[in-house]
């Protein structure tokens, strides 16, 4: 089953439980804490859990008439301890049978609790035998989405859509006939941090400009607090970045790339310690696009903050031609966060490519990728 607060919001709260005992230490663990809303919980709403694929509906309804708005496919991950936290979010770019199903049940919910007018968020679970309802609330989509995100993607959000179901609801009804399809692809990246830990440093800063399809971002930062939580719900999520593209492909391979740093080389995105007794990196200065080759002398770059080693390679990275090559000398990598991998992962980013191993050299070598 599932236990939950019956008034909640982003996950928090929400455990799966296998048997009855856990059922009953889920609900010891739950009613002496507050829900997302600063409320204690005195009651656990608890419900058959499905398993399947978790998808949002968006609707606006006008005068009886229901019109989805925007569709939404999760992607979550449960943890040992009975938690489901976000990893991913994607905007659904045209109907497919399954999602042609799920709306149409999703008009039915509204049917059903008596929605005349205004927007609607939905929740439901589609497995082998069809949609479910997880929850659904009589309001705007949540979180951090901003308006001119929601215009990028779909060519409208939900705020406007929901004022004007009362104001100008034959703008609505206009607006969301016809085809469904989103005017680019766009994709929500959660992070995770594993455990309880203090930073020092938010180097994840450094690289989103790299990222094609970086829109915005709502990260945990120094600026505002050093002390991260690990990652049980959508309140502990260190942050997210929405992504937008017009090219499914580069979406999805900046994506995934974020995953693996966030999977795997979480340092390099939230530095936990550095030595501050090293004082300042010393920059690489030129012209731009002078060099068509540069050599990496400089050494403990895991020791500074990588805010600055990011702006480092940045600088490198500015003066060399495109095409041109970066040589990390094994002394280098070594001396990076997480190694020779740390120094590939952070180098893809800016769009720079590895080269095959050179037999008898244990020098890295990376091709500059930028654009002339």
């Amino acid at each position: 089953v599932v236990v939950k607060p019956p008034h909640g919001a982003g996950s928090m709260g929400v455990r799966f439980c296998d048997t009855r005992e856990e059922v009953i230490e889920r609900f010891t663990e739950q009613s002496q804490k507050e829900n997302f809303f600063g409320e204690m919980t005195p009651s656990l709403l608890v419900q058959e859990r499905i398993v399947g694929e978790e998808y949002i509906v968006n609707t606006v309804t006008v005068d009886g008439q229901h019109r989805l708005v925007s569709l939404m496919k999760y992607e979550k991950k449960a943890l040992p301890n009975g938690s489901n936290i976000y990893v991913g979010m994607k905007f659904l770019p045209t109907m497919t049978p399954e999602t042609y199903e799920l709306v149409t049940y999703a008009f039915a919910v509204l049917d059903a609790i008596g929605i005349r007018q205004g927007p609607v968020h939905g929740e439901y679970m589609l497995d082998e035998n069809g949609p479910v309802l997880m929850e659904v609330n009589c309001r705007c989509i949540g979180g951090s989405l901003s308006a001119d995100y929601g215009d990028r993607v779909m060519g409208h959000h939900e705020t406007d859509m929901a004022l004007d179901s009362y104001l100008d609801p034959e703008r609505v009804l206009a607006a969301t006939d016809g085809v469904y399809k989103t005017k680019a692809y766009g994709m929500e990246k959660f992070f995770r941090a594993s455990e309880d830990t203090t930073i020092m440093s938010t180097p994840l800063i450094g690289i989103l400009p790299y990222l094609r399809s970086f829109h915005a971002s709502a990260l945990l930062t120094t600026a505002t607090r050093n002390d991260m939580p690990k990652t049980v719900d959508l309140e502990t999520t260190p942050g997210c970045i929405y992504m937008v593209h017009e090219d499914e492909g580069v979406l999805r391979q900046e994506y995934e790339l974020l995953c693996e740093l966030d999977a795997n080389y979480f340092g390099l995105l939230y530095q936990k310690a550095y030595d501050p007794s090293l004082g300042a990196l010393t920059y690489v200065t030129g012209e731009e696009n002078e060099l068509a080759s540069f050599t990496m002398t400089q050494t403990q770059l895991k020791d500074y903050p990588l805010e600055d080693v990011y702006q480092y390679l940045k600088d490198i990275i500015r003066i060399v031609k495109p095409g041109g090559s970066i040589v990390v000398p094994k002394m280098v990598y070594d001396d990076f966060p997480y190694g020779a991998a740390g120094m590939i992962m952070i180098m893809k980013v800016m769009n720079c490519a590895v080269m095959r191993p050179a037999y008898g050299s244990d020098d890295m070598v990376f091709v500059n990728g930028k654009q002339a």
